[in-house]
């Protein structure tokens, strides 16, 4: 009958998975596989039932993430769980349970275990599949139990446990192991360090795939055998597992030999640390020994060999020669035969100091022979131990040796090249093992300089690799250091020998020597004696009580002591003589020589009584040099030392200062009759000068009244021309009288450089409008070439100089072009400006050498910083009739001109070239000549100065320039438009000056100038008159006579004479300044210093508190302007005052 399909009951379909899975006995869980945290750290289960969460299992998935990295049965079953896929191919045995797996709705893995026991696994196989997933293993199916129960990764050693029959063996089947058995088996076949398992009174021996490695030779013929009946070697380890038997206690045992290895073709030997560590079972008893193995070969031979190079090291350095040097090394290198079975050392047979001193270079001592410093190990009459290797026909070990003393490297030979090394390893063994290699190291003394070898034949059981190598290495490098210090020890020993017999040859010849020398040195002091006594200068010396010691003749009479006081050993007799304006002096020096304080020059004066004069004393001037010879506790011993009567040169001296002082008031009488005669010179010509003007003027107004009605007549035209000539021939007067003066400043080192802001363009316009009317009467054509950079402004003021004094030099050189182009056909002057950071001289011109003059003078330009400093250059070039090379050879010498006949047709004092060079020089530059004969001249000229950046015009600076430039005019002349700046005129109608002058012309001419041009003028002859003038105008701010403000003077400017009778300028200025300080006075007014005293400086008159100076003779084209400009400015501060 079908069975058909039955609904099940409501009441059973509301039963739900998880009631069921809850109840169940098996172990069971539920995981997420949507959930990544899943897959890279612990398992979070979804679901889990009472019977998992008892189970082990569960505590090891929740700490998976800890030991699944070292734990590879945890890490293949977590991969086994997490694995993608509905269905997961067989099941999984993890910690004695058989795993199954089934995948709901793709998300949801159900993990179900089910617990192996013994009984069961007879009945049931287990099959293992092979996985798609990389991350798990390739297991092979088995039916029956094997070990260990969880998959491996296949390999000979797995082979070899999945097919060991173990029921041949005295353990039987697996199934029958106990389960102790099969914990600590599993335990040992997954561990990934040497270990293994004796089991039982037979001691089965159960290891794992590291163990095996480590005995080839045994395995796996010994895998799962009793040692006690398979294993030849065992008697040690017995004894060894009955100690872990009674003792119940672990046994370890530390870098032990183990047996001789096979590995890469060739035996090794090899040191294990050991620990056997006892199994318990239920009672108590040992039923089993887990043993665990480490391979410490290598730290074995690593501190042997480090103990080794310390022994060296420790010996070698305490060798104070070569024989004990090679005694304690062969010793050392005997004990460490492990490393060097076999040691051989080779020499030079001379003294090595001696041979390090006859090679040189990468060379070798290898001539002659070389000895055998002593082996070790080596079979008798082998080469290599040679008591001799004989260098002059290569053959045998020194043949190797040669090979390698040419490479200063270690050489290996090995029995496989055969030959010769085959018969120097012959009988060559070492534990049994023949020895296959040798390696010869070369012994340097020096740098490239081989004197040993050192021939070792290398352990055949150790592998000659990178340690072994560099052991070597250093071994040969701390017996090279060792054979250093002891050869330098040996050298030094004999060094010392021989000093030792030199230093008694030596002390004998000193004796001889020393003989000689008191004898000479008795004689020398008698020569001292003798000469002392018979010297022309005073010698003594002298106690530290002041008593004489030893003094000469000399000496005595220049003190003016006798003898007697000598032979009575006073005390200080020489201190009776002193000058008592000298005696506190005399008694200072004395104390500081009794300090130890030698003196390098002492004067002092005596006096001194004639014998047969009884009048007033001598007085002697001595000078005295002393040395204090001290004891060894810095007491004073004596004082030696010389005296010299200079009485005669303190006489010379006198009459030396009193010609000095009376060359000096001869040289300032000089100057104050040049001063006077410059003074009383410039009145009368400035009255001469304004004079002129003023016939000028009247004439030039006569011509224009009549100029409608008549030509002028013939006595019009004389009178403009004696006009001319006068005023020609004053500023000629004038030009003489400044070339004088300027000279006289020199020869006094009286002249100076005072830089201000100036603009050099507005230089040349000046000097060529001082030149205007003469260059337009000669017909001369004027053209001026002016650099426009950064460094030169044609309106700016951009350097600092000294206008004045370049202004008389462009005069100078100008005037001297004019002359000389007035008879030419072709009438030009070109001047051309530049400027640069360096002093640079322009090709072809001939510059003039620096003058002593200028050397020694005291004007020399300031100092400023490297960076500031500029050089403006100036050229002069005409079309005159050039000159010669005679002539210019003859230029810028005092008093001196080109031709005699320069004079006879020009005229002039040839001192205008001579001051020109020397202004150039103080301001810092050169001056040159180009000039050929009919081609014209070049005049150039540098001077040093300062940059400046470029600003508007202050009007202040513009004063001092114009007040400078005022100084040097000889010619008032109108500049011509376009080189003339423009500016708004002031009038000066109205406007009040106060004249301060005691010369009653020039106070009237002047007075009377003024008086045309508008300006209301007051008079006063002295300073004191000025001030009590001063007092009534409307400057005044203190109590007056007349205190009415409407009958009272208003000046706008003064101008007032330096040199004046009752009051000077300089001190009526001074009164002004202090009033204006003081309140008295409103505000500031401007002094303007008039004088004819060119020494006047106007750095000076600014300082005593004019505001500028002005030089007679002047003119009133150019007095005017400088007036104006102060006007100008003072009514813009009165008005800006007045805004604030």
């Amino acid at each position: 009958m079908n069975a058909s399909r039955v609904p099940p009951p409501g009441e059973l379909v509301a039963t739900t998975l998880l009631e069921y899975l809850q109840h169940d006995n098996r172990p069971t869980f539920i995981i997420d596989l949507a959930d990544a945290n899943n897959i890279n750290k612990d398992l979070a289960f979804s679901f889990c039932n009472k019977a998992f969460s008892s189970c082990r299992t569960y505590v090891a998935l929740t700490t998976i993430h800890a030991a699944k990295e070292s734990d590879n049965l945890l890490n293949a079953f977590h991969s086994w769980i997490v694995q993608r896929g509905d269905e997961l191919y067989g099941d999984r045995h993890f910690q004695d349970v058989s795993w199954s797996a089934t995948t709901l709705q793709k998300r949801w893995r159900i993990i179900s275990g089910t617990p192996i026991v013994a009984s069961s696994l007879n009945a049931c196989s287990i099959d293992h599949h092979i996985s798609d997933s990389a991350s798990l293993y390739n297991y092979r199916k088995a039916t029956k139990e094997t070990l260990p129960l969880v998959p491996m990764a296949p390999s000979p050693y797995q082979r070899l446990v999945d097919e060991f029959d173990w029921g041949s063996s005295t353990l039987g089947p697996i199934v029958s192991w106990p389960k102790a058995l099969k914990e600590i088996a599993k335990s040992v076949i997954c561990n990934s360090k040497p270990v293994g398992v004796f089991w039982g009174p037979e001691r089965i021996v159960i290891y794992n795939a590291p163990y095996a490695e480590l005995i080839p030779s045994f395995h796996p013929q010994q895998f799962g055998r009793s040692m006690k009946t398979d294993f030849p070697y065992w008697d040690t380890y017995e004894l060894v597992c009955q100690e872990v038997e009674t003792t119940m206690k672990t046994v370890s045992y530390a870098a032990q030999p183990g047996p001789l290895m096979e590995r890469n073709g060739s035996l090794h030997e090899t040191y294990f640390s050991y620990d056997y560590i006892p199994l318990f079972d239920d009672g108590g008893k040992v039923q089993g020994i887990y043993y665990q193995v480490t391979e410490v070969t290598g730290e074995v031979l690593s501190r042997s060999r480090m103990t080794s190079l310390l022994r060296l090291s420790s010996v070698a350095s305490r060798a104070t020669d070569q024989k004990t040097l090679w005694k304690n090394v062969l010793h050392v290198l005997e004990d460490g035969k492990e490393d060097t079975p076999m040691i051989s050392i080779h020499t030079v047979g001379e003294q090595m100091a001696s041979i390090s001193s006859q090679v040189h270079g990468d060379q070798a001592a290898t001539t002659g022979e070389w000895l055998c410093q002593g082996s070790v190990g080596w079979p008798e009459s082998n080469l290599a131990t040679s008591n001799v290797l004989n260098f002059t026909s290569v053959r045998g070990y020194a043949a190797f040796v040669q090979k390698s003393l040419e490479s200063l490297e270690p050489v290996v030979l090995r029995s496989s090249d055969g030959g010769l090394v085959a018969a120097l390893l012959k009988g060559c063994q070492y534990k049994g093992v023949a020895c296959t290699s040798l390696v010869i190291c070369p012994l340097q003394l020096s740098s490239g300089i081989a004197v040993g070898s050192l021939g070792i034949v290398l352990n055949p059981v150790r592998p000659y690799d990178d340690d072994y190598k560099h052991f070597v290495r250093v071994m040969a490098r701390q017996i090279e250091d060792a054979l250093k210090l002891a050869v330098f020890l040996e050298a030094q020993e004999e060094l010392l020998k021989q000093t030792i017999l030199q230093a008694q040859v030596e002390q004998h010849s000193l004796s001889r020597q020393l003989e000689r020398s008191v004898q000479k040195a008795r004689e020398s002091d008698l020569r001292f004696f003798n000469f002392a006594k018979q010297a022309p200068v005073g010698i003594y010396v002298l106690n530290p009580d002041g008593s004489i010691q030893f003094a000469n003749d000399a000496w005595l009479k220049l003190i003016g002591i006798s003898k007697e006081a000598v032979e009575n050993n006073s005390l200080k007799p020489w201190l009776a003589t002193v000058h008592p304006d000298d005696l506190q002096n005399v008694h200072q020096q004395w104390q500081s020589l009794k300090e130890g304080i030698s003196s390098a020059l002492h004067e002092w004066r005596v006096l001194r009584r004639s014998e047969s004069n009884n009048s007033q004393p001598d007085v002697a001037y001595l000078r005295s040099a002393a040395y204090a010879e001290v004891n060894g506790d810095g007491s004073l011993k004596a004082v030696t030392g010389i005296t010299i009567d200079y009485s005669i040169e303190v006489a010379h001296l006198r009459e030396t200062n009193a010609k000095m002082e009376a060359a000096l008031e001869a040289k300032r009488a000089q100057e104050n009759f040049m001063d006077m005669v410059s003074h009383e010179m410039r009145n009368p010509l400035h009255a001469i000068i304004q004079c002129a003007e003023e016939a000028e003027d009247l004439l030039n107004q006569l011509q224009k009244a009549h100029k409608a009605a008549s030509p002028p007549s013939i006595i019009t035209q004389k009178c403009s021309a004696a006009i001319d000539t006068i005023l020609y021939c004053g500023g000629h007067q004038k030009q003489l009288i400044d070339d004088v003066l300027t000279m006289s400043k020199l020869d006094s080192n009286l002249l100076t450089i005072c830089p201000v802001p100036a603009c050099p363009g507005s230089l040349i316009r000046q000097v060529l409008k001082m030149f205007e009317s003469s260059m337009r009467a000669s017909g001369i054509e004027s053209f001026v070439q002016l650099e426009n950079s950064h460094l030169l402004k044609d309106t700016q003021r951009t350097v600092s100089i000294d206008p004045g004094r370049t202004l008389q030099i462009l005069i100078n050189l100008v005037g001297n072009a004019v002359k000389f182009l007035a008879d030419r056909e072709k009438k030009e002057l070109h001047i051309s400006l530049a400027a640069s950071v360096t002093q640079s001289k322009l090709p072809g011109i001939k510059y003039a050498p620096s003058s002593p003059e200028s050397n020694n003078s005291v004007g020399t330009f300031p100092e400023f910083p490297k960076e500031e400093e500029v050089y403006v250059h100036f050229s002069v070039k005409d079309t005159g009739p050039g000159l010669s090379e005679e002539q210019m050879d003859a230029l810028f010498t005092r008093f001196r001109q080109s031709s005699p006949r320069t004079h006879a047709q020009y005229g002039g004092s040839g001192l205008g070239l001579f001051i020109s060079r020397q202004l150039t020089e103080l301001h810092g530059g050169h001056i040159g000549v180009a000039s050929k004969l009919d081609q014209g001249s070049t005049f150039s000229f540098s001077l040093k100065g300062r940059k400046l950046a470029p600003a508007a015009s202050n009007s202040n600076s513009n004063n001092l320039i114009a007040s400078q430039t005022l100084q040097m005019s000889n010619s008032e002349t109108k500049a011509p438009p376009e080189t003339q700046p423009e500016r708004p005129e002031v009038s000066l109608v109205g406007h009040g000056v106060l004249i301060v002058e005691d010369n009653i012309i020039n106070q009237q001419l002047l007075a009377r100038q003024l008086r045309k041009h508008g300006m209301e003028v007051t008079c006063a002859n002295h300073g004191e008159e000025a001030l009590s003038i001063l007092k009534s105008s409307t400057w005044w701010n203190g109590t007056s006579d007349d205190d009415s403000h409407e009958s009272r003077r208003q000046y706008s400017i003064i101008l007032c004479d330096l040199e004046m009778p009752v009051m000077d300028g300089k001190t009526c200025v001074r009164h002004i300044r202090e009033w204006q300080k003081s309140g008295l006075l409103h505000s500031h007014i401007p002094v303007f210093a008039v004088t004819g005293n060119a020494r006047a400086f106007l750095q000076n008159a600014l300082e005593w508190g004019f505001n500028d100076v002005v030089t007679k003779p002047f003119g009133m084209k150019t007095l005017l302007p400088l007036m104006q400009s102060y006007i100008e400015t003072d009514r813009t501060e009165i008005h800006e005052g007045n805004d604030v």
